[in-house]
């Protein structure tokens, strides 16, 4: 009868010990998942900035020398130099790289947008990395919290991914999460002037680069 007694008692305090880390399984999931969330907040703070103005002179400009409307947009306006711009149509890369000075004088109160003939170089890259680089800027732009940047002076690279949605980056450092968004333009710009095997070599960097970047805020 002791024995049993002694079985009974193992049996109840292993059954305690499975409730109890039944009980605890989703307190701890709770709080790794907080954790997380946490995680991906502060790689979205050095991101984007939220948009508060786009220039729609220099998009229905560059819109002339597309068969479609771009289902992803970059463009940086340096303070000294061409500006530049990335659209994507479908698969298909376009580089521009436009007139200096952006603007010029006129009669009116309002500069007005250089229209000279653009530089452009078009490129192909694949659907699974023209994919990955939607999905990424859509949901950097969608997730933009950074603090507005205090400079006057620089480069700044303008992201838009579909309709009125737009973010940027103030020439960003190397290290946060907008300087290695916006090594992506970098990447494209190259890109656009490559061709054969190095082309094939350059998309799959690309792809790899977004995957990563989605991957480090949950969307891998």
């Amino acid at each position: 009868m002791e024995f049993k007694w002694q079985r009974v008692a193992l049996i109840a305090c292993v059954l305690a010990t499975i409730s109890f880390c039944a009980a605890a399984v989703p307190i701890v999931q709770q709080a790794l998942s907080e954790r997380e969330a946490e995680r991906i907040r502060a790689v979205y703070a050095s991101g984007l900035y939220h948009c508060n103005d786009y220039p729609e002179d220099v998009d229905a400009f560059l819109q002339r020398f597309l068969p479609s409307q771009p289902i992803l947009s970059i463009t940086t306006l340096p303070a000294f130099s061409k500006a530049q711009a990335i659209r994507l149509v479908g698969d298909d890369l376009y580089y521009f790289e436009l007139a200096f000075p952006l603007y010029k004088g006129s009669d009116t109160s309002r500069p007005v947008l250089n229209e000279d003939a653009p530089k452009i170089l078009k490129a192909h890259i694949t659907g699974r990395t023209a994919e990955e680089l939607v999905s990424l800027l859509a949901g950097d732009i969608r997730h933009a919290r950074a603090g507005f940047p205090k400079a006057i002076d620089g480069t700044n690279y303008i992201f838009r991914s579909s309709g009125q949605n737009c973010a940027f980056s103030w020439s960003p450092s190397s290290e946060s999460r907008a300087g290695k968004v916006t090594d992506l333009f970098l990447r494209l710009a190259r890109h656009a002037q490559l061709a054969g095997e190095a082309a094939e070599g350059s998309d799959q960097d690309i792809y790899a680069a977004a995957r990563a970047l989605r991957a480090d805020v949950g969307g891998g």
